[in-house]
């Protein structure tokens, strides 16, 4: 019943912050039953959730360099 609540309201989210100045990237994941998707170590279970969110983590990153003329180090 709840699989994609949170991606129904994520449209709607956005546009509110956005009106409030926030500036949005546009890459998200949505990840259906999130609470089972950790392992205690807080590795995704399923590998490609994993690497979505390593995408969306690029991306900020990438957006942070650019805005703010910034050099992130990475690992």
């Amino acid at each position: 019943k709840w699989d994609h609540a949170g991606l129904r309201g994520l449209d709607h989210l956005r546009t509110v912050v956005s009106c409030l100045g926030v500036t949005l990237i546009p890459h998200t994941v949505s990840m259906p039953h999130a609470r089972e998707g950790f392992t205690h170590d807080w590795e995704t279970v399923e590998p490609y959730y994993g690497e979505q969110a390593r995408k969306v983590g690029r991306a900020l990153v990438h957006a942070v360099e650019r805005w703010h003329g910034l050099k992130v180090a990475r690992p």
